[in-house]
């Protein structure tokens, strides 16, 4: 399979799933399909996000060696709300590396108290934050403190997302 061509012919899920399906566990493959997210072409880019976070939630080592490259370019303030989307999507289903916890929860956070992005990138971010905020109490307590904050005026995606981080860390 041409990737690049098949990213290019159509955005869809059945195409997303075909190309996820191809890749497989094969790290070859999903290294192509990498360059292909990494490559800058905006609308490749767009494209590529969404079966890189499906081979992600199906095999989370494929991206280990890539994490610190993403996390570069879903920060990029000119970058697809899908890019930024999808790797948080897959950050949430992963185990970060310690020394890429502090740069992830200040992107989270950065996020977060942005009301401009869209509802499925804060709630994802809200997870993703709530997963490093587990080992440090101080961080927890800060993301409640976000989330409560924000929580009267925002949609149904983060609201849940909110209100299940609330219910874990005050143990309800």
């Amino acid at each position: 399979m041409n990737l690049k061509e098949q990213l290019l012919k159509e955005h869809s899920k059945e195409n997303t799933l075909a190309i996820a399906k191809y890749i497989s566990y094969d790290s070859q493959r999903f290294s192509e399909l990498i360059e292909l997210f990494l490559s800058g072409e905006y609308r490749l880019s767009q494209r590529a996000a969404w079966p890189v976070s499906y081979c992600v939630e199906e095999y989370p080592d494929l991206i280990q060696p890539y994490l610190s490259q993403i996390i570069t370019i879903a920060q990029q303030k000119d970058i697809h709300p899908a890019v930024t989307r999808n790797v948080l999507r897959l950050l949430q289903n992963i185990t970060i590396p310690e020394e890429l916890e502090g740069e992830i929860i200040d992107f989270c956070f950065v996020i977060l108290k942005d009301r401009s992005q869209p509802s499925a990138i804060r709630a994802f971010a809200i997870t993703v934050a709530a997963n490093i905020c587990q080992q440090y109490e101080e961080l927890q307590q800060e993301l409640c403190l976000l989330v409560e904050d924000h929580l009267p005026y925002e949609k149904p995606a983060f609201k849940s997302r909110a209100t299940k981080l609330l219910r874990m860390v005050k143990g309800q």
